[in-house]
Parts: structure tokens; sequence; C-alpha cells
């Protein structure tokens, strides 16, 4: 093969694809600048170079000077923010509807709900978008005998036969704002409609009689004490008793972060069994606000030790607003079945209160307490009206002081472990915090887990259980570590004193980020930079350089082996020339390292073949700051197939807990050979013989053994041909390039897989010269092609001369061996798909006419059988022609 010719081929290529991605971004900086929904207007003080700042207009119009004025509704420097200030809300909260004409086709009711955006945002004007209310039916209307236009509120009797004369029918009907409609929540308001029939001659006591019903409800429904039942009862239940008292705090001056303490006395009488649950909420039963800006915490319950619950100790139940991630607006507490002795005693449930900053804060809201008792017998307890009082200015600062500690040097094929000790004085407000790793194009540096690890004093307000702040990762360039991590924190409220100093131990929330230096020798003695930020209300009050040196790796560092191993894949039957995926749990030991090592007997009578293994970093746990999650090969030794995973590091950033702290995701996949001669007897099981962990102490899995079925039908895998340059010109020193894309059915395996390409065998034409083949994507469903990728490009691609009259090699083919795709297809179904890349030249050996028509021919064979061919049609010619950059084909993405 000539490689001078290689290596110019390949050079003209890259230069090629640098001249076409310039000319493809002026390209999109023209579209940018002529598009008709954007806005240009000149910056002030502006006095060199480009002045003009171009930005979309999506809701809007320009004015004069450039600026996107929004429509109402909407929001933002270009019109793209929706914005509904207001949810809509019935006048009434009951209505009585008298029906005297059951069978005439007409409505009956009309719902009206009430949307101050349509007077304040839209000052009347419609149609107005965030005024727009949905309506239906939400809860009563038996037998279905009614039924709501979503859009008008129209109320219609669908069944005039089922409405009985002196039976009244409630319907709860519920009006939708835009946003609560399309995130299918709870209705903004609601209202209960008593349809009846009506006549002539008793209509004012029908009338009479059922709006007293309703009165009498209501007043019933917001009492605080239950009335006795008739005397011939042999339950003292009844005399169940419920007392709400403001232990501190004034409800009429709320301010962000102040705290109302609440104390609520249920007097329990003497009683062999009494049900018992508690509802605590914060959603407004008058103004239906479902953003609510009250959160209750540090709900607690002073129990008398003579009385049992069937539950155990009651535990209260926190629930997290729909809303708002970190405000907790109900709280649910479930006593089970009481048993009290002798006589009455008292249950003191103690809870607190607070504001948080939403849009809706400063306004009149409630803190209601409900219970349920006694087989289903319902009470309100009673309700505060509470009043949010807007903070000054200057009572409202905010203040931030970080101390950050960690190693300025990292041993490669290690991780350091940093903390960081933020000490924030605020009311509520959001907070972000990230973690940036170096740029480099290599991975150097890999950014591990960052999450919070304490809460002090002042934030008791908001959920203190580390595992609800969830961490958003950033892939590398190579999508093999992470360049970066952030936790959106979310609304953060304190409890603190306004007056007091930002550096208190009250104040103080603590992290932990790990950065893990990957072994990469050449790059020992080079300084990385990290860069930690943390924002609160969306500005950036912290912003600090991490200096981190890169040492030698220190191999002599003692290993763990793995504490324990379960497998978490059921399996008993599997079927031969499958794929199979087993996933284990391993636990293992934090700070230091842990050695993996699979290793399984290689059985002359089992078709079962141990053919790859690899990590799952995104299911391990917190302290596994980075680990490989290549597949790596299985290699035979001593009648055993090994998959050495080499050494994983383990921190101490959290304690060991619920969460798995320390548990490693290990996949493991196991090959059944369809071509060996076993037998299939029912009964006739298979064991798998492996063992994980540090060298020959690996801990034995106990794996089940299997029932094998006979091999099943595979389906032929899909093929496409794709451009990978923008041009299809021909010419001699200059190059194309094809992508053969090749998707794999899930469950399949197909022996002896080989992609063959050539040239047209014509002589009047040039020879084709394929100036390099490799395969340069292979999925992670197909983890043992995976493992063994780099072997194929080593040893498995070729270059064979189909035509000895050329000068040189004409064809190239990739043989892949043997392709198996585990079961299942993964979510992205790229992760189903090989890519092999094909770079092309035609030889000098030929005179033809310029602008002949040239076809490279693709051809995909299983077992020696062609079951793929397609040809591609390319343009020959003696040289780049001038508009080689300006007629481009369209590039479709491989990957799609």
């Amino acid at each position: 093969m000539d490689t001078s010719r290689c290596f110019t081929c390949a050079l003209l290529l890259c230069l090629l694809f640098a001249q076409e991605c310039l000319l493809l971004a002026s390209a999109q900086d023209i579209l940018g600048a002529a598009d008709g929904s954007s806005c240009t207007r000149i910056v002030e003080g502006c006095l060199e170079g480009d002045c003009k700042v171009t930005m979309p207009c999506v809701n809007g119009a320009c004015d004069g000077l450039g600026r996107c004025i929004c429509k109402p509704c909407w929001e933002g420097d270009s019109c793209d923010e929706f914005v509904d200030l207001y949810p809509p809300s019935f006048p009434t909260r009951s209505e009585v509807v008298a029906i005297s004409e059951p069978d005439v086709s007409r409505p009956v009711f009309r719902a009206a709900a009430r949307d101050r955006d349509l007077e304040d945002t839209c000052e009347g004007r419609e149609p107005c978008a965030c005024a727009l209310t949905s309506y239906g039916i939400v809860a009563g209307n038996r037998y279905q005998l009614f039924s709501v236009d979503n859009v008008t509120g129209h109320v219609t009797l669908d069944d005039p036969h089922h409405l009985v004369e002196g039976v009244p029918f409630p319907v709860t009907l519920g009006a939708w704002s835009p946003g609560s409609l399309e995130n299918d929540t709870d209705p903004d308001s609601t209202m209960q409609v008593t349809f009846y029939l009506d006549t002539a001659e008793d209509h004012d006591d029908h009338s009479h009689l059922l709006t007293d019903d309703i009165d009498k409800g209501s007043h019933l429904h917001n009492r605080t004490k239950r009335q006795a039942p008739p005397s011939a009862t042999d339950s003292e239940n009844y005399r169940t008793d419920f007392k709400l008292n403001i232990v501190s705090g004034d409800p009429a001056a709320m301010e962000l972060g102040r705290v109302l303490e609440y104390e609520l006395q249920i007097t329990i009488p003497p009683t062999e069994r009494l049900d018992l649950l508690v509802d605590i909420f914060t959603k407004d039963v008058i103004a239906e606000n479902y953003v609510p800006p009250l959160a209750i915490f540090d709900v607690r319950a002073d129990l008398p030790p003579e009385m049992t619950f069937s539950v155990g100790e009651p535990t209260p139940k926190m629930i997290l607003s729909e809303s708002i991630k970190n405000v907790y607006d109900r709280v649910v507490i479930e006593f089970g079945n009481i048993i009290n002795p002798d006589t009455s005693r008292n249950i003191l449930l103690r809870f607190s209160v607070t504001a948080v900053r939403t849009r809706m804060t400063s306004k009149t809201h409630y803190v209601t307490v409900g219970a349920e008792f006694d087989f289903e017998t319902y009470v309100w307890v009673g309700q505060t009206e509470v009043t949010v009082n807007p903070a000054k200015a200057n009572e409202d600062e905010k203040k931030l002081e970080v101390d950050v500690s960690g190693p300025g040097e990292i041993a490669l094929d290690s991780a350091g472990i940093y903390t960081v000790d933020m000490f924030l004085k605020l009311r509520s407000d959001r907070v972000t915090i990230s973690v940036t790793g170096p740029t480099d194009l290599e991975d150097l540096l890999a950014v591990g887990n960052l999450g919070v690890t304490e809460f002090s004093q002042n934030y008791r307000a908001i959920p203190n259980d580390v595992n609800h702040y969830k961490t958003v990762l950033t892939p590398s360039a190579t999508q093999e570590t992470y360049s970066a991590a952030k936790i959106d924190m979310g609304l953060i409220t304190s409890t603190g004193s306004i007056y007091q100093k930002a550096r208190i131990d009250d104040n103080k929330i603590s992290f932990t980020f790990a950065l893990f230096a990957l072994n990469k020798p050449e790059y020992v003695g080079e300084t990385k930079t990290v860069i930690l930020e943390i924002s609160v209300a969306n500005k950036v009050m912290y912003k600090e350089p991490i200096y981190v040196n890169l040492t030698e790796t220190n191999p002599d560092e003692p290993t763990y082996n793995v504490e324990d191993v379960l497998p978490v894949t059921e399996l008993t039957r599997a079927t031969l020339g499958s794929l199979l995926k087993f996933t284990l749990h391993l636990n293992v030991t934090s700070g230091g390292f842990t050695a993996v090592r699979v290793v399984a007997e290689a059985d002359p009578e089992s078709p079962l073949q141990l053919c790859s293994a690899r990590f799952d970093l995104e299911a391990s746990g917190f302290n596994l700051p980075w680990v490989n999650t290549s597949s790596a090969e299985a290699t035979l030794e001593n009648d055993h197939y090994v998959v050495d995973l080499g050494r994983v590091y383990v921190s101490q950033q959290r304690p060991v807990g619920a969460g798995k702290e320390n548990t490693l995701v290990l996949e493991v996949f196991v090959y059944l050979d369809y071509t060996m001669d076993v037998s299939l007897k029912e009964g006739n099981l298979f064991p798998i013989k492996m063992k994980v962990g540090k060298g020959d102490d690996g801990l034995l899995v106990p794996f089940e053994a299997l029932t094998l079925e006979p091999k099943r039908y595979m389906y032929n895998p899909d093929v496409k041909i794709l451009d990978a340059v923008g041009w299809r010109e021909l010419y001699v020193s200059g190059a194309v390039a094809l992508d053969v894309v090749i998707s794999m059915p899930a469950g399949s395996t197909h022996p002896n897989i080989t992609v063959d390409v050539a040239g047209q065998n014509n002589p009047s034409l040039p020879g084709l010269h394929i100036c390099r083949a490799r395969v340069s994507f292979v999925g992670r469903a197909m983890p043992c092609l995976q493992a063994v990728r780099d072997a194929v490009n080593m040893e498995g691609v070729s270059y064979p001369k189909l035509n000895p009259a050329r000068q040189d090699t004409d064809s190239a083919r990739v043989a892949l061996g043997t392709v198996s795709h585990i079961p299942k297809a993964l979510g992205n179904l790229t992760e189903s798909k090989m890519i092999i890349n094909f770079v092309a030249s035609i030889q000098d050996d030929a005179e033809f006419a310029n602008g002949a028509q040239y076809g490279i021919v693709t051809t995909m064979s299983i077992a020696g059988k062609s079951v793929f061919t397609e040809e591609k049609k390319f343009v020959a010619t003696r040289g780049p022609s001038k508009d080689l950059l300006r007629v481009r084909f369209p590039l479709p993405s491989v990957l799609q």
C-alpha cells in the first residue's frame, strides 16, 4: 500500500474540512442577521468594532430603538418568557341551581372564574394568553348527569331521567390556568354547584331547604369541635377534642424567614380503638393559591406513654409542594388505631411555619389544620390568617463567606477530596453551586460528585436530606469523564436573625466535591485550574480558582478486596446465541482503593463465555468519584476467562447509609455460543461460576443456574450509507468519506460480519483507492465488540487488490467477527449502532472524461453470505472544481 498517497489524502481531507467549517460558520452568521423575528439595536457608548446587537423577538415587535416590546403575558429581552401572574378564581365557593325544564337542550349553568391577568396584564383586551381558563368536573356528578364545556364553562344536563325531585346533586367544578392545565396539576380554584329539580308549586320550599342545608354544611365544615352524638352510643370517641394555638410569632406581621410556632392539643378520651389522622397544609382553601409562600417544618409529637398506636411511633409525612421543590406545604400525621386506657389524655403536636419568597408572598395566606377520626369523621380543626409583609431593602441583604479545604496536589489514578463551608446570610433566595474543571480536549482531571453534606440550624425549614439536592454533571468532550458539576439548590430559606453576621455556625451549609486525575504520565508536573462558583438570587457572589498540581501515581498503595457482591439481575432461562447482561452491586471500602477482577470458569462443555465487563458510574454511589466506564475485554488465562478492571478509588465524602454511597455497579456480559453441541433437555441446568474481587481472593457471585433454549431466528442488521463530507468530487490526491452505519436489533447475534468497499471494475475509469478504513464508533449495547474495537482496527482491516492491473490497492475490508447485542435496547438508540468510516480517493492510472459518474459499492456479509449491497454515485474529476465547497450535500447525523 502507498503510504505517502494515504498521508496526502488524509492531509487534504483535513484542510477541506477546515475550509468547509469556516464557510458554514459564515453562512450561519448571514442567516442570523437576516432573520425577520429579530431586533437590532446600537450599543450605547460603543466606539469601535461592530456596535450592533441583534436579539430574537419571539412574542413582540421591535420599536424605533431596536428593542423588543413584548405582547401581554410575555417578558424577557426576547419576549420568550411566559408570565401568568394570577390564577383563576371563582367569585363564590358554592352555588345552588334549580332546574325547572330538564328536557330542554340548553346549558343549565355557566362556570365563570375571574382571572386578574385580564385586567392587570392585558388591560381588558382579549384574547389574553395568560387569562385563558379551562374548566372541568373534579368531584361529585353521580350517575354522570352533567358535563362541562372546558372552554366556555357551560354546564349541560346530559341525563335528565336520573334527576330525582327532592334530591340534591352536588357537582364540584374546577378552573385551571394554562400552566396548571399543561402540568396536569390540581385546579387553581374550585366551587360546588348543587343542582335540584324545581317545580312551580314547591319552588320556594325546595330553595329554602337546600340553601339552609348548604349553609349548615359550610358552618359545620369550619367548626372546631364535633357535636355529641345521640346518648344511646356506647363509644366515647365523640369526646375527642382539638385545640389549635399559636405559641409564638405574630401572624399579622409575618416576614420572609420569620417563624410562627403552633401547638395542636388533641384530647383523646378513654378508648379501646380510635383511628386518627391529622392534616396540616398551607394551600389556601379560600384564595385558591397553589404556589404556597408558607413552608411547614419542625413537626414533632409529644405522646403520652400510656397510649399505644397500631403504627408504632407516628411519623410525620412531609409533602413537598408541586411548584416549589424546597417547600413542605402539607404534612400528614397518621396515628393509626389508638388505645387509651382509664382516662382522657392529651397528644401535643407542635409545628412551625415560615414565609418563603414567591411572586405571591406579599399577601394574606392561611395555615389550615384538619383531622379525620372515628371511622371517617372529618373536621376542620382551625385556620390561621397570615399576612406576609415585604421586607425593608436594608433588611433583605445577602452576604456570603466561603472556606475551601483540599489538596494542592493529586496523584495520577487517584482523587482529591474538597470540602466547602458556605456561611450564608439571606432571607429566602435561590442558591446554585458549580465546579468547572479544565477545558482540555483530552481528559486529564475529571470532576467527581458534588453534593451537600450538612445543614446548620437556620436551614431547618428546607429539606435537610442531602440526597434531595441533585447534581447535574456535564460530560467532557470525549464523553468519558465529567468536566463540570452543578447543583441548583432551589429556594433556600433561613430562619435566622436578619441582624446577625454571616460567619456564624448556624448559617453554615457544607458540601463536598472530588477531582480525579486520570492515569496519563505525560502530564505529571502540570498545574490545572478548577473554578468554584456560588450564586445567590441569580447573582454570582463567589468565584475563585483552585489550582491542582498533577503528581506521579503510587502503584504501591494498598488495595482492598470487595466487601460483598449482590447480583440484581434475575435470570433463569436463556437462549443460545444471545448475549446476557448481569448487573452486580459491589460494596466497596471507603478511604482507599478496591481491586476489581472478574474471573469465570471456561468449561469446555458449557456454552457460557465471559466476553466483557464494565462499570456503570451513573448508577454507582456518591463515594465513587470516577471509574472507567469503557467495556473491558475478557482474556483466557489458565482455563478461565478474566476481565481485569484495575483499581477503583473510593472516597469518604459521605458516611455509608441508605443512599448506597459505597455501591459500585458492575455490568458483566456472557455470550452463549450457539455452535456448541449441548443438551437442552428440560432440567439440564448450566451454572455460572464467577468470582469478583481482588486477585484470586474474589468473592463467589451467587448466580442461579440457567436453563438453555434453542437458538431463535435473528433479524438482520439495518445498514445505511451516509456522506461523511459535504461534497462528492473524486479526484487524484483528493478525498471523499463515507460512513457505513449498522444498526443491530436488540437480542441479536451474527457471526463473521464483514464490510467491503470497492470501486467500479471499469478499465475506462481510474481505480479506487481507500486511504483509510476504521471502526469509528461502537454503541454500548454491543459491549463485546466495543471492548475489542482497537484490536479490530489493528488486525481486522485489510486492503485487498481486486484488479491486478491497478497501480495500488483498490478496495478495503473490515472484519468485525461475531457481533452480539444485549437483550434489550438502551434508552438511546445510538447505542445500538456501529459506524465504519471509509476515506477514498482515485488512482492516477487511466484517462477519463471530466465529470464522469463513478460508483462506490458497499457490501455487508454475514458468515460469508452477502445480505446488503448499495452503490453510491460520485463525480470523477481531474482536479477540484471551484465550486467544491459551495455545492454542498446535507450531512445527516450518523447517530440518528
